[in-house]
């Protein structure tokens, strides 16, 4: 697992109570922050500033688990430079237990993509500029292109232009739009990468956990 739910944690756990298993409720949840995937138990690539901030979260609707709060990170004293990617999620402020983990990104969207020539990815209404950066994901139901990896940032090519809904991807800001020998599927997100020099200010600011309806 690159990022998403902790399969023994939190996912395995929200299924079983269907076959009659009684989850227990979370009291708190705490956000820690990653330069790199946190992996599949939340341990990988921590950031030089340890300390963990408490979310708190209001009710569900939709499908969607939102932030009520701002977990805030104040007079930045780790590494001067420093590149936070991703964040994971636990139960308590230090140890704990791992529930997910996600990239800083924008809002994430399904794409589908043809492998006819340079690959065109189709993702509606994302309206990504040129040279935008965004981050690949993978999803139960498909694969994403081959020659593309998740979890690494790519760049939207300008040729060809993205449009509304359509775009091509680089490795490189301003390279070459990349080809694929497959079509694929997958989600896409504006890659939201934090760049933290010392005595900045970092915040969380729109934490969400969204569950789709299935189609069965």
């Amino acid at each position: 697992m690159a990022d998403g739910l902790s399969t023994a944690n939190l996912a395995n756990p929200w299924l079983n109570v269907l076959g009659g298993t009684t989850f227990s409720s979370v009291a708190s949840t705490y956000v820690q922050l990653h330069t790199g995937s946190p992996g599949p138990v939340g341990t990988n690539s921590i950031s030089s500033v340890t300390t963990r901030e408490q979310v708190t979260w209001s009710a569900a609707s939709g499908g969607v688990l939102s932030e009520s709060n701002t977990p805030t990170w104040s007079n930045w004293a780790g590494t001067n430079g420093e590149i936070v990617t991703d964040i994971s999620v636990w139960s308590a402020a230090s140890s704990g237990t791992f529930y997910f983990s996600t990239p800083l990104a924008g809002t994430a969207t399904v794409f589908t993509a043809t492998h006819a020539g340079t690959c065109i990815f189709t993702a509606p209404s994302t309206n990504y500029s040129a040279g935008q950066a965004v981050v690949l994901g993978s999803i139960v139901s498909g694969a994403i292109p081959s020659g593309f990896v998740a979890d690494t940032i790519y760049y939207v090519a300008g040729t060809p232009s993205s449009t509304t809904d359509t775009f091509a991807l680089a490795g490189a800001l301003g390279g070459t739009a990349w080809a694929s020998s497959s079509t694929g599927t997958g989600i896409v997100q504006a890659d939201g990468s934090k760049t933290v020099n010392t005595s900045d200010t970092l915040e969380i600011t729109s934490l969400t956990l969204a569950l789709s309806p299935l189609a069965l």
